[in-house]
Order: C-alpha cells, then structure tokens, then sequence
C-alpha cells in the first residue's frame, strides 16, 4: 500500500507523499511539466511503483473529473520503458 512515509530529517519526523501518489497529482494536473515529472519519477523508481495502487486511484479520479488519466498514464508508462 502507498501513502505518505515519515522520514527523520534534522531529528523531527517528516511526511512525504508517496512515489505513486506524486505521479497520481502530477497526471490530475497534467500540464506537460507535470507530465515530464511524472515520467522521471517513473523513470528513477522503475520497477518499484505499486501500478495497481496507482491505476486504482486514476481510475477513481477519472471518473470524478472526466480526464483522460487512465490513457495518459498508461501512455506515459509505455515511454518511459523505452
């Protein structure tokens, strides 16, 4: 399961989101800098993304908002396997 992860920084404890849900709000906003964002993040953690988390939770966006994001992503995956 994804979410937010503490990391001790400086002696306090720090959240930060997740590789996958970074990529799940860079793909809602889907400016093309976000686009290029996500795809480095896919890029660095390879085969470490849980995609069922993240294809689940596009999914539930997509239909909220009428984006395309499941295609998007998908297509963005597909070219950072290059």
């Amino acid at each position: 399961m994804s979410g937010a992860r503490k990391v001790q920084r400086a002696g306090c404890a720090v959240k930060f989101a997740s590789p996958e849900d970074v990529i799940i709000h860079k793909m809602f906003a889907g400016r093309p800098v976000d686009f290029e964002d996500a795809k480095n993040t896919l890029l660095k953690r390879k085969n470490k993304i849980h995609l069922r988390y993240l294809k689940k939770w596009l999914s539930e966006f997509e239909s909220l908002s009428g984006k395309k994001l499941a295609n998007d992503f998908n297509r963005l995956n597909r070219a950072s396997c290059l």
